[in-house]
């Protein structure tokens, strides 16, 4: 994230702050927040764990330069890691997805050990059943396993119970964003067909079908 923007007036030797904004999506279900997890394996690995959410609605605090200003408005996929920005708000999850990275590079003692972190609700026998139904056959071992991971993935229980660390969460906009200086409503930029643009910058992308298939910053 970038570091804090300040402006220097040499004459009277005043620090001012960019201006803040409050930065909203155009759209909903285009907000996506993408959290990411750590755990030391006893094989001294580090498994690395994603989880995304697609929200209705979200909202940040953004401070900007002009020049920032006019590139973020005009950008379809908004990272936000890139500017100096504050979570405000998020609201009503639609859309929830865990992602275990780099799958391949875990052994099957790792994929046991993962899906017993990654939720209070996985059986105690788990392991061993599936090692009963798939002797001799080792991707399909690996193949039920990561298929019990994403099953009983759970974000809270990875951390209570599971020895998980959150080490960073990520904000995306997808479709175009909109900036509502400070002091001003939100809800004075909502358009008649449930959208919402500044204006002067009606400009329109189309909010991809699986924002999934988005490359959102997860590492």
């Amino acid at each position: 994230m970038s570091q804090e923007n300040i402006n220097i007036n040499e004459e009277s030797s005043v620090i001012e702050e960019d201006p803040e904004y409050t930065i909203i999506p155009k759209y909903k279900k285009s907000f996506v927040e993408t959290e990411h997890y750590t755990k030391l394996l006893e094989s001294d690995r580090v498994a690395h764990m994603t989880k995304t959410i697609v929200w209705r609605w979200g909202e940040c605090s953004v401070w900007l330069n002009e020049q920032e200003k006019k590139e973020l408005l005009s950008k379809e996929t908004v990272n936000l890691v890139d500017y100096q920005c504050e979570f405000i708000e998020s609201s009503d999850g639609c859309v929830v997805e865990y992602s275990l990275e780099d799958e391949d590079h875990y052994t099957i003692s790792d994929l046991k050990e993962i899906v017993m972190s990654v939720s209070e609700d996985v059986p105690d026998d788990f392991n061993n059943k599936l090692e009963a139904e798939n002797t001799g056959d080792e991707e399909s071992l690996r193949k039920k396993l990561l298929e019990g991971i994403y099953e009983y993935c759970n974000s809270s229980d990875m951390e209570d119970i599971g020895d998980w660390d959150m080490i960073d969460t990520f904000y995306v906009i997808e479709g175009g964003c909109v900036l509502v200086p400070e002091g001003e409503n939100v809800e004075d930029y909502g358009q008649d067909d449930g959208t919402y643009a500044n204006p002067g910058n009606e400009s329109t992308f189309d909010v991809p079908d699986n924002v999934f298939s988005v490359d959102i910053a997860s590492k």
